[in-house]
């Protein structure tokens, strides 16, 4: 694979499963205000409501694309390094959903991210849009990082096991796709990928 992040990077969890205040990475809180369900997930969200209340009234740092966002580096009373609120209010359909959802992934710049957001959230084009960017062909740079790359999705509930999988399937086939179009004539040439194609007819 030429990607350095692969599909299976990111993971989807319930509240149950992690622990926000020990987290040592970047999390980053999608809301839309303070009413906003995310902050009743659990316990430990309480903590992170509490500091969105201290930052609601002031101008957000940067925007990306119109999507106002806020930082906090080394949060108090959380382990994390980064706290970053993305403040949505207009992204009402699955199509805004799925804009949003790549404006997201451009904020995901840590190796270890925790990603919270509300259930009109948790649907396949918000979740394809946060994991699509993050494609990048490295299989022939002479630096190829390959760092432990790691983001946590966290909703109020597991999504459903068959549409995740469906999820993780269109987009590893996008980057398998992407793969393809980036290798070089000299080294994807007829044979090499009528061989490549003869891999695949397992899947269907």
């Amino acid at each position: 694979m030429g990607n350095k992040v692969q599909v299976d990077d990111f993971v989807l969890k319930k509240p149950s499963e992690v622990s926000i205040t020990n987290f040592t990475g970047t999390i980053l809180v999608v809301c839309d205000g303070l009413q906003s369900s995310v902050f009743s997930f659990c316990k430990d969200m309480k903590i992170i409501k509490e500091i969105y209340k201290t930052i609601k009234n002031h101008p957000a740092q940067g925007s990306i694309k119109n999507e106002a966002y806020t930082k906090i580096n080394f949060p108090t009373n959380l382990s994390a390094r980064e706290l970053v609120f993305i403040h949505s209010s207009q992204s009402k359909t699955i199509t805004a959903r799925g804009k949003l959802g790549s404006r997201v992934s451009r904020l995901i710049e840590a190796t270890e991210s925790l990603l919270i957001c509300e259930p009109k959230f948790m649907v396949p084009d918000f979740l394809m849009g946060v994991i699509l960017p993050s494609y990048t062909f490295t299989k022939y740079k002479s630096r190829n990082d390959n760092a432990n790359y790691k983001c946590v999705i966290l909703g109020p509930k597991s999504i459903e096991k068959t549409i995740e999988r469906k999820i993780k399937s269109i987009c590893s086939g996008v980057f398998y796709a992407r793969d393809l179009t980036n290798e070089p004539s000299n080294h994807l040439n007829t044979e090499t990928f009528s061989e490549k194609l003869k891999q695949l007819q397992n899947l269907g």
